[in-house]
């Protein structure tokens, strides 16, 4: 069966020249998608590559999407996370008012993340 997702997560990262760059990403995507079956699961990128987070949320807006979560696949919150991003969302939420947007944390704020890259630093 099926199941027509009512909410979406987009995971926003950079974007670069090198088109092998966002091959860790589309792995991260696809185990989310995996995670969440009733979830849209989408890539949105800053620049460079696309879709664009306001790409995404276009499309799921034309599926019914209501709710949306962005999760910023950044390490730290620089200027990326902290005014381009919020910018952005600024801007999608004025033209889409019937969506609700949360930003998540970005990804190297979770204490689990953290740990997992601890782990791999000792073990490589």
């Amino acid at each position: 069966m099926l199941i027509t997702p009512t909410r979406a997560i987009i995971l926003f990262a950079h974007g670069s020249s090198n088109p092998t760059w966002r091959e860790p990403f589309d792995a991260i995507a696809q185990r989310v998608r995996t995670l969440a079956p009733d979830a849209r699961v989408e890539l949105a990128f800053l620049e460079i590559m696309s879709p664009n987070v306001h790409e995404v949320v276009r499309d799921c807006a034309q599926k019914g999407i209501r709710h949306i979560r962005i999760v910023p696949l950044f390490f730290g919150v620089g200027k990326h996370v902290a005014e381009d991003l919020q910018g952005l969302v600024e801007a999608i939420r004025a033209e889409f008012v019937e969506i609700a947007i949360e930003i998540a944390s970005a990804v190297g704020q979770s204490e689990t993340v953290r740990e997992a890259m601890a782990k791999f630093a000792i073990s490589v």
